[in-house]
C-alpha cells in the first residue's frame, strides 16, 4: 500500500460504535475479508478509489466516562479479545495438532484470569496461563484456548502431551464426528 500524504487523506474521527459497525460489516461480507483486514489492523478504507486513514476516539459515544475508572492498553500489532465460546461469523481453521511456535509464551502486557493453589482468582500475565493455539480465523487471527485452573506459580505454563491427546481424543475429534461424520473414518 502507498500512502501519499497521509495528513490529506485523515478522515473525521469515528466512535467506538461506529468502528466497531463497520467493522463488523466489512467482516462479514462475502468480498470482505481483506477490507476488513485494511480497516481493523492498518487503519485504511477504500472510498470512492481513494484510501484514506481511520481514527477512532473512543471517547466520542461515552461523554460521562472517567478516564481515571479504565486501565488504557494498547498493542499497535494486534488485537485481543477474550470469549467463553466461539463467536465467529467466518470458518475457523482448527490445528488438528497444535503448532508450539503458535503458544502464547512471551510478555503482552495483558493479564488474564487464573487460580491460584487455594482456588481463588487472581490475575496474572496472560502468557503464563497454559494455553495452545486451537487454530485461526481468515487464515490471520490466532484463536488460543486458556487453562486457568492449570496456572502454577512460577512455573511453565505448559500443556502435557497427554493432555493433548485428552483435548484430542475427548473434545476436538467427537466434535469432528458429530458436525462432519463424513470426514472421519
Amino acid at each position: 500500500m502507498q500512502y501519499p500524504n497521509d495528513r490529506d487523506l485523515l478522515t473525521p474521527p469515528l466512535s467506538l460504535s461506529q468502528f466497531v459497525n463497520i467493522a463488523h460489516q466489512l467482516g462479514t461480507r462475502p468480498d470482505g475479508a481483506n477490507k476488513h483486514v485494511q480497516f481493523v489492523m492498518a487503519s485504511r478504507q477504500n472510498q470512492r478509489g481513494t484510501q484514506y486513514i481511520v481514527r477512532v476516539n473512543p471517547l466520542m459515544d461515552e461523554p460521562d466516562i472517567n478516564p481515571d475508572d479504565f486501565t488504557f492498553i494498547h498493542d499497535y500489532d494486534s488485537i485481543i479479545g477474550f470469549s467463553d465460546n466461539l463467536p465467529f461469523r467466518v470458518p475457523l481453521g482448527i490445528f488438528l495438532v497444535p503448532p508450539f511456535n503458535e503458544t502464547l509464551k512471551k510478555e503482552s502486557h495483558i493479564t488474564g484470569l487464573a487460580y491460584d493453589g487455594q482456588g481463588e482468582q487472581i490475575m496474572v500475565p496472560l502468557h503464563k496461563v497454559p494455553n495452545f493455539a486451537l487454530g485461526k480465523v481468515a487464515q490471520r487471527s490466532v484463536t488460543h484456548v486458556f487453562f486457568p485452573r492449570k496456572y502454577i506459580q512460577d512455573a511453565q505454563a505448559t500443556i502435557t502431551q497427554n493432555e493433548f491427546e485428552v483435548i484430542y481424543d475427548e473434545c476436538l475429534r467427537p466434535a469432528i464426528e458429530e458436525l462432519l461424520p463424513e470426514s472421519t473414518a
